[in-house]
């Protein structure tokens, strides 16, 4: 009976909209999981796409040499990579949801404001409709709207270029209500954002002659998981309290000291990627194979760190000179 009702969910799987008006079938269907082929079809995409996307979110392991069709995974862990995936887009769509050309694009994606969600190599549809929205939101949520013939208001890119502040600064003084922001009657998007060019120059100042600690914590790949900051409130690593007279907050620094003591004590599959040459991913899995854990004293989460010394003994990988350009 078992065996029969696998076999009926997995025929089921390809019915697409009627399973919904089936709650007893529905709900096997979900306990038995994803196939990458049933993944590939409530996406749309095709089965290689689809078990790259599966593999970079982390859902499918890399390394499982099933075929598609019985290469399951548990659907409902999988749900917020599928909203993502839905929302992937190609380039150009990303830049007309923002209302950007093609050079203003390109400074935003060098700039990081704009980042890929997945690497080309994974999909063409790189980029996440949703931050788009999230990005005009943000500096649109306490904008009034001024006549597009009003002098006082220039185009936010325009402002920052003549004032020579980077355009990465201006945004996130934007975002966080430093500089006051209009939007232009007439205009969309990107394009109607405008600021006072006397605000733009308070800009000019400069901030801290030291890396914050989000900067670094990108650069060590630990910037979606809060770690670095989890790790200085316990008292794990040193950073700085200083006030930054770009957005008129304090906020935390690291000194060249701190960053060789982080680098000495601790490491991540990030710094051994680039280090080994080899997907982050591989290395997550080589560390758990040669029974490697996260550093969780007392149980702690602090993500994904590792002791340095842990990882030497273990794997002969030498950690001790790992620095962040």
């Amino acid at each position: 009976m078992i065996h029969i009702a696998i076999s009926c969910v997995k025929s089921y799987s390809k019915l697409g909209p009627y399973r919904q008006t089936n709650p007893f079938w529905e709900s096997l269907y979900r306990r038995q999981g994803f196939t990458v082929l049933t993944a590939a079809d409530e996406l749309g995409r095709s089965a290689k796409t689809t078990r790259r996307m599966l593999e970079h979110f982390g859902i499918v392991d890399p390394e499982d040499n099933r075929p598609d069709a019985r290469l399951t995974f548990d659907a409902k862990l999988a749900q917020p990579a599928f909203a993502r995936a839905r929302r992937l887009v190609v380039a150009k769509s990303m830049r007309q949801q923002l209302g950007v050309s093609v050079g203003q694009f390109e400074i935003l994606v060098d700039k990081k404001v704009l980042e890929p969600a997945v690497p080309q190599s994974v999909s063409k549809l790189q980029w996440d409709i949703a931050d788009a929205d999230a990005l005009l939101g943000d500096l649109t949520k306490d904008a009034v709207t001024v006549k597009g013939t009003d002098a006082d208001w220039l185009p936010l890119g325009v402002a920052a270029a003549r004032a020579r502040v980077d355009i990465a600064h201006a945004i996130d003084a934007a975002r966080e209500g430093v500089i006051k922001v209009a939007l232009k009657d007439g205009l969309v998007g990107y394009a109607a954002i405008c600021v006072r060019q006397s605000d733009i120059n308070k800009l000019q100042e400069k901030p801290p002659e030291l890396r914050n600690l989000g900067a670094f914590a990108k650069e060590i790949g630990l910037h979606n998981s809060g770690a670095l900051t989890a790790l200085f409130n316990a008292g794990h690593i040193k950073a700085t309290k200083l006030f930054n007279p770009l957005t008129r907050r304090h906020g935390l620094y690291v000194t060249d000291a701190d960053i060789s003591a982080f680098h000495a004590k601790f490491t991540t599959p990030k710094l051994l990627s680039i280090r080994e040459k080899m997907d982050s991913r591989l290395i997550a899995r080589k560390l758990r194979n040669a029974g490697i854990s996260r550093f969780a004293p007392g149980g702690r989460n602090f993500g994904p760190v590792y002791l340095a010394d842990d990882v030497k003994k273990a794997c002969s990988v030498d950690t001790s000179r790992e620095r962040s350009d």
